[in-house]
This record gives structure tokens, C-alpha cells and sequence, in this order.
């Protein structure tokens, strides 16, 4: 389905500014060669609203598509779990959270974050609507209810359970269309001085580390701060604090309230950022077109280097089966023909093949097993913990592909 307005401001001038290509979903790995021939492709065309700046892409893949498998799974990443531990930890000093305190995670996964909150006394629930993480979400003790969320679906929790203290949004925000609906959806669920914590990828961080890998289905909107204050104002709530952090390469986690609530002082931090944005021309289509440019120069490089390597019979081998991966592999082209395999920590994944370019993805186990020539780190955003890991081998010789900001060889 093609958007014909925008999300935030409803707002029908929405221009193109980069096309990508047909491009599978990204979470949903064959699991056989047989699997091929059924996988389904999508436009992906990264936008902006001319008339508030959003930045968004203008196809949206039926999200039962996206999310009722899903093969990604939070636990599996250790700096993720620590990055979940210390947020509950966080919040539990900064918000007093006790035995009363409620926490409600959006899109709770298998409930990493709910299980730190847990473990410090709080009262939890989870909604995510992949069943199949949902599942195991449970075998942790988690309650996570498998289902979309929306504002009847938090209609049907309030008369259930009544209102929230903390409500989280981890990479969540972005990966939804109806952001009105959800928003209203928070607020119903909201406590009187309770905060709304949501993190995304900031749009910033992404013009200026050149990650177009980002662009994929799942992630219908690319925030910068601005447009979002005057969003949730319009649904009577306030941002008063901002804070940046590691996550996708550079996030921003945002702190909301009521605007009626006067427990949440405004913070300097939230100016601060939008002045940022405003430096870096986030506002001005100009930014969005020098992206563009960089990115459409950026893939006959990548495959010169790499048919390079090959002539000259190297081995090389992915770290990490992201969903960025997807995106980067698939834009530029690069299959099975140039990358001999993948290796991921994620269980679900391995034994499967990377959605459309169909390289074979194992264990890191395999590693141990022939020598490599190259590593190219697909999962970028977790390097510095990747090439701890990849220490040993580059003691034997190896070498690492870092694809972002440029190419460039460790």
C-alpha cells in the first residue's frame, strides 16, 4: 500500500528522494532453496513530507507480513541486553520505581527489557505481535500479550489492569504507521505523572554516518526531534527530556508526560538537540538530496571491492545477519557469488539463508572451522564489541570491511 500522506502532519506533499529497489522483509529468513521462489519483494523508496520534513518511506508492507514470524530476537545480543539492564536501572532511580510501579514494553520482543524491569520489583506486561518470540518471552515468566498494539487494544488493558507508571517504545515508534492511534493508545494507559520512554534511530545520526542501511520495511518513519515536539503536543502531551545513546548506530531516547503533569521539568537537553538538527539542515531538502547523492555513488564501490578481493581468491564471510544487512547486501547486489557465507548469534536465524541474495547463514561456530580472508561487518552498529570478538582471527591475518561512513579495511 502506497502513503499518500504523511503520518505526522497529514500533509500530502510527499516527494521521493531515494529508491532502493524491490526488497524482501527484511526478519523472515528462508529456510529452504525451495523457500526462494515464494519470497515476496516490495518497493522501498525513501521520502520526505514536504510540508513538516518527516522523513519516511511510501510503501507499507501488511504488517502480518513483517512481524507475525519474526527471527530476531533481542537476548541474542548481549550489548542490547546490557543497553535493556541499564534503562530499567535507569528508570528505577530516576522514576522511584517500586513494587507498585507498572511497566508496560511496546513490541517487548522476548522480553529482555521486562525481565530487567522485573528483576528489580516492578509490575510488568508486554504486547508485541509476533507470536513465535512471544512464546518464548513466557518460558522467561514474562507476560506478553501477542497482538498488534492500538487504542482499542489499550482500551481492553486499562479495564483490565488500569493505568501505567513507565510505558516503553524501543525501536518501536518507527516501525509504525498509525502513530496517532498508538500515541492515543499511550496516552489512555498513561498514569497522570507517568513518562513515555521511546527510543528510535535519529535521522541525524543517519545522514551523517551515511547509514542507508537503515531503510528498510519495518521502519515506515525516520525521526528527528522537531517534528515529533509539535506531534505530541497535538495529542496534549509534552517531550522534557532527550537523551542520546548508542543503539542503531546513534539513537535518541525521548522522555514524555501529560503536558498537564508538573512532576517532569523540561530539560536544556531538548533545545539542545534541535539546534543540532537545525545545523545540520535536517529541515532543508538539500540534506536529504546530498544523502541521496552519496548513496546512489556508494554501491559500485562496494561491489568493485569485493569482486576484487574474490579475483584474488579470498574468502570472505559476513558478521552478523541484521536486517540492515538485508539492505545493504540487496541494494548492492552482492550474493552467495562474493560473500562465501554469514555467521549470526541468533538462533532462529542460522541454518537459513539471508532474505534475497540467499547467502547461507551459520553459527559463529563455523568460524573455527576454515581460514578467512576477510570479515565484512554487516551488524556495523555493534563493531567495537563484533571485532573484540574477531580478535583472534584477525591475530592470524585477517581482515575487517567496515562499510559506513565510507568503505574502508581494519
Amino acid at each position: 500500500m502506497q502513503v499518500k500522506t504523511c503520518r505526522v502532519c497529514n500533509g500530502r506533499n510527499i516527494v521521493p528522494v531515494l529508491d532502493l529497489g524491490m526488497m524482501p522483509a527484511p526478519n523472515r529468513f528462508p529456510e529452504t532453496e525451495a523457500d526462494f521462489k515464494a519470497e515476496e519483494l516490495f518497493p522501498l523508496r525513501f521520502c520526505r513530507c514536504e510540508d513538516c520534513g518527516l522523513a519516511l518511506i511510501d510503501e507499507i508492507v501488511p504488517p502480518e507480513k513483517l512481524f507475525s514470524t519474526y527471527h530476531y530476537l533481542t537476548s541474542a545480543s548481549s550489548p542490547l541486553v546490557t543497553h535493556f539492564r541499564e534503562l530499567a536501572q535507569e528508570s528505577k532511580k530516576r522514576f522511584k520505581l517500586t513494587s507498585k510501579t507498572k511497566v508496560l514494553d511496546i513490541g517487548a520482543n522476548d522480553g529482555t527489557l521486562l525481565l530487567e524491569f522485573q528483576t528489580l520489583g516492578a509490575k510488568t506486561l508486554g504486547v508485541d505481535p509476533a507470536k513465535n518470540v512471544v512464546l518464548i518471552a513466557k518460558t522467561k515468566g514474562i507476560d506478553v500479550l501477542p497482538e498488534f498494539f492500538s487504542h482499542d487494544l489499550a482500551k481492553k488493558i486499562k479495564r483490565q489492569q488500569g493505568d501505567f507508571n513507565i510505558i516503553t517504545a524501543t525501536n518501536v515508534f518507527a516501525h509504525t504507521d498509525d502513530i496517532h492511534d498508538f500515541t492515543n493508545g499511550v496516552k489512555e494507559l498513561l498514569a497522570p505523572n507517568g513518562v513515555f520512554i521511546v527510543e528510535f534511530a535519529h535521522l541525524l545520526e543517519m545522514f551523517d554516518k551515511k547509514f542507508f542501511d537503515v531503510i528498510y520495511h519495518e521502519h515506515l518513519s525516520f525521526f528527528a526531534l522537531e517534528p515529533l515536539l509539535k506531534f505530541f503536543e497535538s495529542h496534549d502531551l509534552k517531550v522534557f527530556d532527550v537523551k542520546k545513546i548508542l543503539t542503531q548506530g546513534g539513537s535518541l531516547r525521548v522522555y514524555v508526560t501529560h503536558a498537564k503533569s508538573t512532576r517532569h521539568k523540561t530539560t536544556t537537553a531538548v533545545k539542545k538537540i534541535v539546534n543540532e538538527e537545525r545545523a545540520h539542515r535536517l529541515h532543508l531538502k538539500e540534506a536529504f538530496e546530498e544523502f541521496a547523492a552519496y548513496v546512489q555513488s556508494y554501491r559500485a564501490s562496494v561491489r568493485a571491492l569485493l569482486q576484487k578481493l574474490k579475483r584474488a581468491g579470498k574468502k570472505i564471510v559476513g558478521v552478523g545477519a541484521p536486517a540492515k544487512g538485508v539492505i545493504l547486501l540487496n541494494y548492492c547486489r552482492i550474493d552467495n557469488q562474493l560473500i562465501d557465507y554469514l555467521v549470526d548469534s541468533t538462533p532462529l536465524k542460522q541454518h537459513r539463508f539471508m532474505p534475497g541474495v540467499h547467502i547461507p547463514v551459520f553459527s559463529e561456530e563455523k568460524l573455527a572451522e576454515e581460514r578467512v580472508d576477510y570479515f565484512i561487518l554487516l551488524a556495523h552498529n555493534f563493531q567495537a564489541t563484533i571485532m573484540q570478538k574477531l580478535l583472534p582471527y584477525r591475530e592470524q591475518g585477517a581482515k575487517v570491511i567496515v562499510p559506513f561512513p565510507t568503505i574502508h579495511i581494519l
